[in-house]
């Protein structure tokens, strides 16, 4: 028998010996899911490629990190001291430490070989100790600095102070060390181990000069600053070195002079560490040009 067929997208029927009326019907029928079919695949989307097709998926799970590969920059750490040496009977009994950090990542925390965890520290003790802190910024990068404070026992008859003089050693009331230290040209601490003010100005000539003679400090004693004026006859370089009665060198101020003239360096009573110094006796050694001269001055809170 002669085969009629009808076909549609996707699909195709054959039959035997259809009349008309069934062939319409079946054309009407194929018609309409042809023009379903477009509808569906966009409602279900895309078919996805097979899964070894898919491209590869550089995307992490949240909360999980990749160690970056960028070189750690540690920051710079400097410790300051309110004082690096500390006099036992005598004056500041403890160092104030400050760990200074700069560069790196901000916040930093700080880490002392004595277990303190604080960026400012107090170190009071009875022998020369040595310390060290790690510094560490926010990004895990560390780095230490060291520093030493000297002790000096400068004690005797238990609440007395050893004076070291030209001739030999005092045991002073504390009340009365400054005094002695200026009347006899001494320092405070054992001569075994402390600079005295007589090796200090050693060969050179001392003077408190004032008016017209080519030095003079003004005021003396001083409070917040005291000035020196130097009268050079040529150019030359002035240098002021100021040391404690123990003789450790706490500042040191210096003026290039272009030519003959009256110079004026201040010292505002601190020390290279910019911190304010104690009350008391120093010894300053000017030079200018080929001459030295040393001279003593006193810090008052009187003043």
């Amino acid at each position: 028998m002669a085969k009629e067929c009808v076909c549609r997208t996707r699909a195709c029927v054959c039959v035997k010996n259809l009349n008309q009326n069934i062939m319409k019907k079946l054309q009407r029928f194929f018609y309409g899911i042809a023009m379903i079919l477009p509808f569906c695949s966009l409602a279900l989307g895309p078919t996805p490629p097979p899964k070894h097709m898919q491209p590869f998926n550089n995307s992490r799970p949240a909360g999980i990190s990749v160690a970056s590969s960028s070189p750690c920059t540690a920051p710079s750490v400097t410790i300051i001291s309110s004082t690096a040496r500390i006099t036992k009977c005598y004056g500041t009994q403890c160092s104030r430490l400050t760990a200074t950090a700069t560069g790196g990542q901000a916040p930093y925390t700080y880490d002392w070989n004595n277990g303190q965890t604080t960026q400012t520290i107090a170190a009071c003790y009875n022998a020369t100790e040595t310390f060290t802190v790690r510094v560490t910024d926010a990004a895990g990068c560390s780095q230490t600095a060291t520093t030493t404070v000297e002790v000096v026992d400068a004690c005797c008859d238990s609440v007395k102070v050893i004076v070291c003089i030209p001739t030999g050693t005092l045991c002073v009331d504390s009340a009365k060390v400054d005094s002695v230290v200026m009347a006899k040209k001494g320092s405070v601490g054992p001569c075994t181990v402390q600079a005295t003010a007589s090796r200090l100005s050693s060969g050179l000539n001392e003077t408190t000069a004032v008016g017209t003679l080519p030095l003079r400090v003004y005021p003396n004693p001083f409070n917040d600053a005291t000035v020196f004026e130097v009268q050079l006859a040529r150019e030359g370089r002035i240098k002021i070195e100021i040391f404690d009665v123990s003789g450790k060198r706490t500042a040191e101020l210096s003026q290039q002079a272009p030519g003959a003239g009256t110079y004026q360096l201040s010292w505002n009573g601190t020390n290279s560490a910019g911190n304010t110094v104690a009350n008391g006796i120093y010894f300053c050694r000017i030079t200018a040009g080929t001459i030295t001269q040393t001279i003593r001055i006193q810090k008052s809170s009187d003043r």
